[in-house]
């Protein structure tokens, strides 16, 4: 992993299976303001909803849970092919405001070049998933995926 968590909440996330084939994986650290909620698709999509708005010294940071995360779905023998963000305007999304400011101020950079300058974004090159295997720009919606060069 390229980040040591500060806190190491791999056994934090409560692993529940969907309706279908998904699997979600939780961490609820304070309510609604501090949480990671994932689900892992049965293709290896990994979708996730991310919130840092509790004591990050006790709960965990953005990166402690992300990483924390990663480190229990490997643990638990889950494959993620893909990494896909969904990016909304006026959710609070930083990912969303980080797209928007960097294709605003610099008109040469391509939306591929601001995705993987995002927060999803650079922890996703940090797991070798350095290719953009999808993205779609709908004005108020954003979604991409992330995915590591086929061999």
């Amino acid at each position: 992993m390229p980040y040591s968590p500060r806190i190491d909440l791999a056994g934090e996330f409560v692993p529940q299976r969907t309706q279908g084939a998904d699997l979600r994986y939780l961490y609820r650290g304070q309510g609604d303001i501090h949480y990671l909620d994932a689900i892992i698709s049965r293709d290896g999509t990994f979708g996730f909803d991310i919130r840092a708005g509790g004591d990050v010294a006790v709960l965990g940071g953005g990166k402690d849970m992300f990483y924390g995360l990663m480190k229990r779905l490997e643990a638990d023998g889950v494959k993620v092919e893909q990494i896909r963000g969904t990016w909304l305007d006026g959710d609070d999304s930083v990912n969303f405001n980080q797209f928007r400011n960097l294709t605003t101020k610099y008109p040469f950079m391509t939306q591929k070049e601001a995705a993987f300058n995002t927060w999803t974004g650079q922890r996703a090159m940090e797991l070798g998933y350095v290719d953009i295997v999808k993205l779609q720009d709908f004005g108020q919606e954003i979604k991409i995926w992330f995915g590591k060069p086929k061999n």
